[in-house]
């Protein structure tokens, strides 16, 4: 009856965590022509927060504290790396890094990068 009870009271427990994990939604990949010097999509560079960015979509540590990458849908075969001006929480986002399937991961061809930062 204890082991239930703990089994119990531990799912309890999970759920929030388990229900937050399942609302994070993966990165759209908009056009490149959408980026008007601050915004592309939903990031906003120097005004997306690094905790903003955690708590609504998916994403790994990209190797770095500063950094992620984030997960993006299938069918747009790109990889998204975001830098953060640090790793706090209030960190801002200071750069995007989109680099295309086509792009291979070991030698990146610098004309298939494409980097957003401000000015």
């Amino acid at each position: 009856m204890r082991r239930v009870m703990a089994i119990f009271c531990l799912g309890l427990l999970l759920e929030p965590a388990l229900a937050g994990a399942a609302r994070r939604e993966e990165v759209p990949v908009p056009s490149w022509s959408d980026f008007d010097g601050s915004r592309w999509g939903d990031l906003t560079l120097d005004g997306t927060t690094r905790s903003e960015f955690e708590s609504q979509y998916s994403y790994h540590r990209a190797g770095r504290n500063d950094a992620l990458e984030a997960n993006t849908p299938g069918r747009t075969k790109t990889q998204l790396f975001l830098v953060f001006n640090g790793p706090s929480p209030e960190a801002q986002l200071a750069w995007i890094a989109a680099v295309p399937a086509s792009a291979s991961r070991v030698t990146w061809a610098v004309s298939e990068i494409r980097c957003l930062s401000p000015g």
